[in-house]
């Protein structure tokens, strides 16, 4: 689990692919601006970049990268702050994240 909430970091999420065991991250409540997505694994159980500012783009490919990675029961929250909301294939992810028991709460 990486917890990094709360600091005023700055910038993007950097690609998290490389961390093959990483249960879960928490950046809530930071300054962030982007999230540089490529995939996910399928230990990720916890995605929280909320009270932040990430375009609803960054946040889309978050939600499609989580929906493709195949986990099941897990949660993702990218509500508060001035995050983006999903749009289109985002939203769509959004809708097979829950059918894969996620709880997903966005903006």
């Amino acid at each position: 689990m990486f917890w990094a909430y709360g600091n005023s970091l700055t910038g993007d999420i950097p690609d998290l692919s490389i961390n093959k065991l990483n249960s879960g991250f928490k950046v809530q409540d930071n300054l962030l601006t982007g999230w540089i997505v490529s995939t996910f694994n399928v230990q990720l159980k916890i995605v929280d970049v909320s009270g932040n500012a990430i375009p609803s783009a960054s946040i889309n490919n978050g939600l499609i990268g989580l929906d493709t990675a195949g986990a099941f029961s897990g949660t993702f929250d990218s509500s508060g702050g001035t995050n983006g909301a999903p749009t289109g294939a985002g939203a769509t992810a959004v809708t097979s994240l829950q059918g894969k028991a996620w709880t997903v709460t966005t903006n």
